[in-house]
């Protein structure tokens, strides 16, 4: 559909009857292509599990200047030696006082971000890096990045894509920071309503912060024109420094009615709101938003 889900991602989810994968890249694709956003260059992603760390390219180190070549002068001539002179009578000179030892100048104080970088603990991601950690049992079912994005599906034990029930999955937009997670939701609404028969939008939990704005909200559609399957979608969007971020816990059903259903009930949605509430971003230069270390093992 664009270039934040290229054809083998597209091919994958709408294999696994992923509409919101698609209608979320439809959302950010013409946002980056109308503003010309600068993307970032392709990068190795973290293998740790449970956290996904799409890393910024090394910025180029500046070569040293050559110093200036040294300019060989004659050497001059010896002067004649002078007449010898009788010696003068030797006077004692007067005991100088020692000046004073000059104190070395006092180091200036650590910036914030290089505090924080310094306290961060060991193994902790060296760049903004989306934090979450799968439930036990949860493992992805890919992942892969390009220029312009990340995506990763995770599965429960005994699921595929092909016939999967219950799927956590997470996408980053690089370079997309000039969309706010209301407006990211109000598109992505609109892309729901015209591919699916029937659809139900739950009420918004916005998250203002000084730290990063976040938004979530859940949304049904009765039957998607994708598999002609219902699903059920909680989803969380997170506006970081230079990346959105997206992540949804999406349950497939047989169709139904969503303007009078509701095959996900209320208590497991409970208890996802709290799953979300763990999902965050980190930034070592942050002192607001710590890295966790790497987990063991």
């Amino acid at each position: 559909m664009n270039r934040f889900l290229p054809s083998r991602h597209r091919a994958r989810m709408l294999a696994a009857g992923r509409l919101l994968t698609v209608a979320a890249a439809a959302v950010v694709g013409p946002v980056l292509a109308q503003d010309q956003v600068p993307t970032r260059p392709p990068v190795a992603t973290r293998s740790q599990p449970g956290v996904t760390a799409p890393a910024p390219a090394p910025a180029s180190t500046p070569k040293p200047e050559a110093a200036p070549e040294a300019v060989a002068k004659p050497a001059p001539k010896p002067a004649p030696p002078p007449a010898a002179q009788p010696e003068p009578a030797v006077q004692p000179k007067p005991a100088q006082p020692k000046p004073a030892e000059a104190k070395p100048a006092a180091e200036p104080e650590a910036k914030p971000a290089a505090a924080a970088r310094q306290a961060a603990p060991q193994g902790a991601p060296k760049t903004e890096t989306l934090v979450l950690v799968p439930p036990e049992g949860w493992n992805p079912a890919f992942q892969d990045q390009t220029k312009d994005g990340f995506v990763a599906p995770y599965l429960p034990k005994g699921q595929d894509l092909k016939n999967w029930r219950d799927m956590i999955q997470t996408q980053v937009f690089y370079g997309v920071k000039q969309l706010l997670p209301a407006a990211f939701l109000d598109r992505l609404i609109g892309e729901y309503r015209q591919n699916c028969r029937t659809v139900s939008i739950g009420p918004r939990n916005d998250l203002p912060s000084l730290t990063y704005d976040a938004a979530t909200q859940v949304i049904a559609c009765g039957e998607s024109g994708t598999d002609n399957k219902g699903e059920v979608t909680m989803i969380k969007v997170i506006a970081g420094k230079d990346s959105l971020y997206a992540v949804h816990r999406a349950w497939r059903v047989e169709p139904f009615d969503a303007g009078k259903d509701m095959p996900v009930v209320r208590p497991v949605l409970a208890e996802w709101r709290g799953f979300f509430a763990r999902v965050r971003l980190c930034d070592p230069d942050n002192p607001a938003a710590p890295c966790p270390a790497a987990p063991k093992g």
